[in-house]
Parts: C-alpha cells; sequence; structure tokens
C-alpha cells in the first residue's frame, strides 16, 4: 500500500473507533426531525447530544479495557480517553450554559 493509502485507512480506522460515525448518525436524526416536524433549530441542543454521544460511546466502549487489563495504557487509548474527556467537558458547559438561559 502507498503512503496515502495508509494514511486514509489510519484516519478510516480512528473514525470507526472514537464512534464519530454514531455521534453523527444522532446529530441527523435530530436534524431531520427538528426539520420535519418544524421545530425551531437550536445548535447548543444539537451540540450538546452530539458531544455527549461522542463521550459516552467511547467511556462504555474503552473504560472496560483499561480496567480489565493489568498492562499499561497505550498512547491510542490514552488519546481516546482524552478526546472523549474534551467532550465530556464540552457537554457539561453546555447543560450548565442551558440551565442558566431556562432560569432567566
Amino acid at each position: 500500500m502507498g503512503l496515502l493509502t495508509k494514511k486514509i485507512k489510519l484516519l478510516f480506522d480512528y473514525y470507526i473507533n472514537s464512534s464519530l460515525h454514531v455521534s453523527f448518525c444522532i446529530i441527523s436524526y435530530i436534524i431531520t426531525i427538528k426539520l420535519i416536524n418544524k421545530f425551531p433549530f437550536d445548535w447548543g441542543n444539537i451540540s450538546f447530544v452530539f458531544f455527549t454521544t461522542f463521550f459516552t460511546y467511547n467511556f462504555i466502549k474503552f473504560y472496560e479495557i483499561v480496567i480489565s487489563t493489568n498492562r499499561p495504557i497505550s498512547l491510542v487509548l490514552k488519546l481516546f480517553f482524552s478526546k472523549a474527556l474534551i467532550a465530556f467537558l464540552i457537554s457539561f458547559y453546555l447543560f450548565i450554559n442551558s440551565l442558566s438561559i431556562d432560569l432567566l
């Protein structure tokens, strides 16, 4: 395989392993429902669902692997967990922000 093919395969493997496709499917479903039913569009809620789905799927998928093994955590797992943690922090911020808007 050529160098470009290997990079595309690495990118595609990351896309599948990080469950980004699940998050994109969920927000596509929400956007479709909002468009069909003519509900108001709120990018804050859509972003919250995207980041929460990303965090949840990665946490469920890789938490058991980390807990069950006695060997050191690989760099790839650290990368997945760091991105999941960033997604959690963003979704937590969006949740708190939506609470403060609703209370006002």
